[in-house]
């Protein structure tokens, strides 16, 4: 009976093992370049990459986000302990679960004070724009009118540039015109301020790296991530979250508002 326990341990421990060896994967999106040694060509949207395959990243910064229908979302990156100056590894050392959504913390504040958390927490260090992003800004705390504005501010070929937000409906609206006079790639970071002509005053509410995606991208990165969970027979509202979760892991925060009304309008998904 030992030894029977013991040969079984074993045959699940290998059957398990082999399972995790044997996983693969669908890749969703590539930040930089990862190149696959069996094919020795970098890795694309809709390539499959398996637990054992060799890769190549060409940086540090390099990444891929991935999707295992059965096991969900992964990010694949170097880790910032991996010493190998060629930045080689296998595909199951360089694995990392998806991020789940950021939480915040309740806390007791000042109205202005609540305010400006409001703002950090919405935009993080990087922010994605889906078109356009509405951001709510409450005007009993700042105050509108032809002295008072908000402003998306960046430094840009060695000058600061200004752009006044336009307000709809209690919203700062940010969309990718903003920065139709500069190169998004060359912005290191933007900053929201709240700006008072009148006694010359301007407080920085946020700073962060600020992301769009050109229109066709977008829609095939959803397009494939999106049919392939619903192939997986997964729930729109499910489905709705872990797209939030793989904007989080690749450019980080993203307005669920904003990403639910694209994902309602552009492939029929409700989340809500």
């Amino acid at each position: 009976m030992k030894k029977y326990s013991l040969f079984l341990s074993v045959f699940l421990l290998a059957i398990i093992t082999g399972n995790s060896f044997s996983q693969c994967y669908t890749v969703l999106s590539v930040k930089g370049e990862i190149i696959s040694e069996k094919t020795g060509q970098p890795i694309k949207e809709m390539d499959e990459i398996c637990a054992t395959d060799k890769l190549k990243f060409s940086t540090k910064d390099s990444k891929a986000a991935v999707l295992s229908s059965d096991q969900g979302r992964f990010v694949v990156k170097v880790s910032g302990k991996n010493t190998n100056n060629e930045l080689i590894a296998f595909v199951n050392s360089v694995l990392f679960a998806g991020k789940e959504r950021l939480s915040t913390k309740l806390m007791e504040f000042d109205d202005e004070q609540m305010n400006l958390n409001l703002f950090k927490d919405e935009f993080g260090v990087s922010y994605f724009v889906i078109n356009e992003s509405r951001v709510y800004a409450d005007t009993s705390v700042y105050k509108l009118n032809e002295i008072n504005y908000f402003s998306l501010n960046y430094l840009y070929d060695g000058k600061e540039i200004e752009k006044k937000l336009k307000f709809e409906k209690n919203c700062l609206v940010i969309r990718k015109d903003v920065l139709e006079d500069a190169n998004p790639d060359s912005i290191e970071f933007v900053s929201i301020y709240y700006n008072n002509i009148g006694k010359k005053e301007s407080k920085k509410l946020a700073s962060f790296k600020l992301f769009f995606l050109e229109e066709q991208i977008l829609k095939e990165l959803m397009s494939s991530f999106t049919s392939i969970l619903k192939k997986a027979g997964k729930e729109n509202y499910y489905i709705v979250e872990q797209s939030q979760f793989l904007f989080n892991d690749l450019y980080g925060n993203v307005n669920y508002y904003d990403l639910s009304t694209y994902l309602e309008n552009n492939f029929g998904i409700k989340g809500y």
